[in-house]
């Protein structure tokens, strides 16, 4: 019977409504047209017993507000469809029959005004095991009953929209769950995002888009892929691949192309059981700081405690940032030689002899302050 009136056809619209590519009150139209009827009403009920979406088909929100605000409760036909097992088909003759139902308030008040006589209908359970979606259609008062034919298109229409609710429940909590990671990571303390083993970003917050938006350490190519600037491009796609695939947290530091300062890229591995977001998907959480913003305060910890001289401080911390002392000396206007001078003169004060011992140092001071 599936056959007989295109289901192909009929499904399509379904699953496009389902994806958020078409509305819902047409996605049922073809079927409608198929039963010789009009779309009356499709109603979804979430695990809880609340309305979470109501398609009214041919009914105005004008009569979608006067049934509910009287006439629900003294409709004799609802209760008795809700009634019925889940997945059987059934029809308004079926519930009640024609001449009991036209003695009714609900029949001369409020079906025949709409003109409104016949409808069938069946009801499918929602993954969840306690939601339901039920579906409708109405014939006006002149028309026949619904016959065998129109049962047997039901049964195969059904199991359809079933589907197409799984697919419409999957998008909507998926994107339920973006948006509260994206509360999240917005709510958090410095630049976040939440990226995959191929270096594309599934979510970042503000303050990560400020730092992309300078372009002087990382940026997104090809508008989707986290990439470092120079040197730092291979540092980083090895971060994200230790992070996302072998689970373990990657630190490595990225010198700015355009001014003085250097970002620290922490790349964690990321899952989230209880948002439905399992480890198997592999992503990592990359923390980005502005090494910047701290020099200052590094510098007058360093000054405090090894009694450096404000010149012996900053150049300390730029070689820490990972700078070169001829970039060191080319930011302060001086000379190599000067640079390294003073950098001979930190390593006596700071009772080392390398410069990997005096970044080592201000490592330390930086972690125990952090």
């Amino acid at each position: 019977m599936a056959d007989d009136f295109s289901l192909a056809e009929i499904v399509a619209p379904l699953f496009r409504a389902a994806a958020g590519i078409g509305p819902w009150d047409e996605a049922l139209q073809p079927m409608a047209s198929a039963l010789h009827s009009h779309c009356h009403a499709v109603w979804l009920r979430s695990s809880v017993g609340s309305l979470v979406m109501e398609v009214a088909g041919n009914l105005s929100a004008a009569m979608m507000q006067e049934y509910q605000s009287h006439y629900a409760s003294v409709d004799p036909l609802a209760p008795r469809g809700a009634a019925r097992p889940r997945g059987t088909i059934f029809t308004s003759d079926e519930l009640v029959p024609m001449v009991e139902l036209e003695r009714t308030e609900y029949f001369n008040d409020y079906m025949a005004r709409h003109d409104l006589r016949r409808f069938i209908g069946s009801a499918c359970a929602l993954p969840d095991g306690d939601g339901f979606v039920a579906v409708a259609f109405q014939r006006p008062l002149d028309s026949e009953p619904f016959d065998a034919r129109a049962r047997d298109m039901m049964a195969a229409f059904m199991p359809q929209v079933r589907a197409a609710m799984e697919v419409w429940f999957h998008i909507r909590d998926v994107n339920q769950r973006a948006r509260e990671l994206e509360s999240l990571l917005d709510a958090s303390a410095g630049a976040m995002a939440l990226v995959r083993p191929d270096g594309r970003v599934r979510l970042h917050n503000r303050a990560f888009a400020e730092i992309l938006a300078r372009g002087d350490a990382i940026a997104l190519a090809n508008g989707h892929h986290l990439e470092a600037r120079g040197a730092g491009r291979a540092p980083l796609a090895a971060a994200l691949r230790r992070a996302s695939l072998e689970r373990t947290a990657a630190t490595i530091t990225l010198t700015a192309t355009s001014r003085r300062g250097a970002y620290r890229v922490i790349a964690t591995p990321f899952a989230d059981e209880a948002r439905g977001i399992p480890s198997a998907q592999q992503m990592a959480l990359v923390r980005v700081v502005d090494l910047s913003l701290r020099d200052g305060a590094l510098a007058i910890l360093l000054r405090g405690r090894y009694e450096l001289t404000a010149a012996e401080a900053d150049v300390v911390v730029q070689l820490a940032r990972g700078r070169t002392l001829e970039a060191i000396a080319k930011a302060r206007a001086s000379s190599v030689a000067t640079a390294r001078n003073l950098v001979k003169r930190a390593f006596a004060k700071t009772d080392t002899h390398r410069q990997a011992e005096l970044v080592a140092v201000v490592i330390a001071l930086e972690n125990e302050h952090a």
